[in-house]
């Protein structure tokens, strides 16, 4: 994925909605000695972490972090080769899209790229569960999160067409899929529980309460019905990225 985002030795990245700073180090070496990697997050102490993880490359001057709106960027034109974002448009309202997405390219140089990561749930795969209790709270899931406005679990097939009706230069799409088997380490084991209970928590109300009994079940390291520990267990979920290339000053 970071060599995805198109980065090269020497160019200047911004990593926006940055976290705790996850991709700064494979951003680092994609960028070299010469390169410089910039970090913003509206979160105060996503920004603290990410400092105090990443002291030395900070006193090297090869990273900075700072806290801003990734809706509003503290920094003049045309000032970075590379603008990411990875997982964040997904909380944007669909009126504050556009807008984020035009304020992020208006900070790339021309000829550099914006590179966006998006996430679509709709496809994420658990086995062994039924056909029939995965599409039921799948349903669930996907009927209570109609309702909300700034949250879009399946932005990841949107954003294509969306950046191309945007006429902000040539685009291109890639898609990964992150798959998910045994053996599982302790991190893979949270991570699929945590997604599994999420849809759960969205599925309540609005699928069969059989349906989502069985499939709490599945997930329950007290339950005879465990399905993380088994041989056969599968995971998959898919992720985007979608390029906008800035065109050159003519």
């Amino acid at each position: 994925m970071v060599e995805i985002h198109g980065a090269k030795q020497g160019d200047t990245v911004l990593d926006v909605a940055c976290g705790p700073g996850f991709w700064t180090e494979l951003l680092v070496e994609q960028v070299g000695p010469h390169g410089h990697v910039s970090g913003v997050d509206i979160d105060s102490e996503l920004i603290r972490y990410a400092q105090e993880s990443h002291a030395d490359l900070i006193a090297q001057k090869r990273v900075n972090f700072r806290v801003a709106d990734m809706r509003s960027l503290p920094f003049e034109d045309n000032s970075f080769d590379t603008v990411i974002c990875g997982n964040a448009y997904n909380y944007l309202s669909k009126e504050e899209l556009p807008k984020a997405i035009q304020e992020h390219m208006r900070v790339v140089r021309p000829g550099g790229r914006l590179s966006i990561r998006t996430f679509d749930n709709t496809m994420s795969l658990y086995h062994p569960v039924t056909s029939t209790v995965l599409l039921s709270v799948m349903h669930g899931m996907a009927k209570n999160l109609q309702q909300q406005r700034n949250f879009d679990n399946y932005l990841g097939r949107k954003m294509h067409g969306l950046l191309t009706q945007l006429s902000l230069g040539p685009v291109t799409t890639h898609t990964f899929v992150t798959q998910k088997t045994q053996p599982l380490c302790k991190w893979s084991l949270e991570y699929v529980q945590m997604k599994a209970l999420w849809c759960a928590e969205k599925a309540d109300g609005y699928c069969p309460a059989e349906d989502l009994k069985i499939w709490c079940e599945l997930f329950d390291p007290k339950s005879p019905q465990y399905i993380l520990a088994r041989p056969d267990f599968y995971f998959n979920t898919t992720e985007m990225i979608s390029l906008v290339a800035k065109p050159e000053v003519s």
